[in-house]
């Protein structure tokens, strides 16, 4: 990238000149300068400046997304170059609830393993799942956490198993659920009966529940597993994962769908709920770490892999033990 359009990148980041400048360590009219030649080059301003803070024009907005395409594909040049010598660099991402612990899990082995070692991750933003998709596919990221992302592009390694359930506060539970109901430890350990798993979403009759983040695996589950309940007038808008949902279902608001290995980050065993698990199968999924098909080796990202593995082998065999 031309020095005059990382000038231009950082004023549009700073929505400033006079604290572009001085980050940059140039004058103000040095700066302003140097942009103005830029648009001049390129045949149409970059910036509104009669808005306060500055603003993009509509071509300054189009430009601007292609500065900053550039600046992330050299990023990625420069970091698989470093691979290629050996000094080690990963950049990994996740959105959903369950890699907010897990991540963070492999991160610190991963730097005890290397305590040298560059390590990026990525939580999303918004349109979370299907951007760090993207950054996979561009080789941006090197791999994610997910539960989707099934296309001939990606590998797809299963790493951990979840059952969904249903959670609610104990005086919300109906008369007709109460045989089904189990306690938090019975369902991360699984030692449950069968008889315990209820088929018809009807037991839940009077109950509200919490509508889950739209386009999201587990709203899909919930619609395979609990069709024709009734939801809350409540709606939870750019919510990255389900902790938002979890905290109005301990308010009393309603249910909520959610994973047994959400149970304990989230803290839900020490309080007062009844959980259900559905007969329906729908409501088992896998979480994958999902990389580019053909992904050049980093072994950096190859020990990520292994210690991601070797973390959910013990938490999954944790669960067998329980029962």
């Amino acid at each position: 990238m031309e020095l005059s359009e990382k000038y231009a990148k950082r004023v549009y980041e700073l929505r400033s000149f006079s604290a572009a400048a001085k980050e940059l360590f140039v004058s103000q009219p040095a700066l302003s300068a140097t942009v103005a030649r830029l648009e001049s080059e390129l045949g149409f301003k970059v910036f509104d400046r009669s808005t306060t803070p500055l603003t993009l024009t509509a071509e300054g907005r189009i430009y601007m997304e292609y500065l900053f395409e550039i600046s992330e594909r050299e990023g990625e040049m420069a970091r698989r170059i470093r691979n290629l010598s050996g000094s080690g660099t990963i950049a990994v991402g996740g959105s959903c609830y369950t890699s907010y612990g897990l991540l963070s899990k492999i991160a610190g082995r991963l730097k005890q393993l290397h305590p040298q070692i560059k390590l990026s991750v990525d939580m999303g933003g918004e349109g979370s799942f299907g951007n760090l998709l993207e950054k996979v596919r561009r080789g941006t990221l090197d791999m994610m956490l997910g539960y989707d992302g099934d296309d001939k592009e990606f590998e797809r390694i299963p790493i951990l198993a979840e059952q969904l359930a249903v959670a609610m506060r104990r005086e919300l539970v109906p008369k007709a659920a109460m045989k089904y109901a189990i306690s938090a430890e019975e369902l991360v350990s699984g030692a449950y009966a069968d008889s315990c798993r209820f088929a018809s979403p009807e037991i839940f009759s009077g109950v509200e529940f919490i509508r889950l983040g739209r386009h999201s695996s587990t709203e899909r589950i919930a619609n395979a597993v609990l069709a024709g309940v009734r939801y809350a007038e409540l709606n939870v808008e750019h919510a990255h994962h389900t902790a938002m949902h979890y905290n109005l279902m301990l308010e009393g608001v309603g249910a909520v769908l959610l994973a047994d290995t959400h149970v304990k980050p989230a803290g839900l065993e020490k309080k007062e709920l009844a959980y259900f698990v559905p007969e329906n199968a729908a409501a088992k999924r896998n979480l994958y770490l999902i990389r580019r098909m053909g992904a050049e080796n980093n072994p950096a990202a190859e020990d990520f892999k292994n210690i991601a593995i070797d973390i959910c082998k013990s938490i999954n065999a944790e669960k067998r033990n329980l029962k």
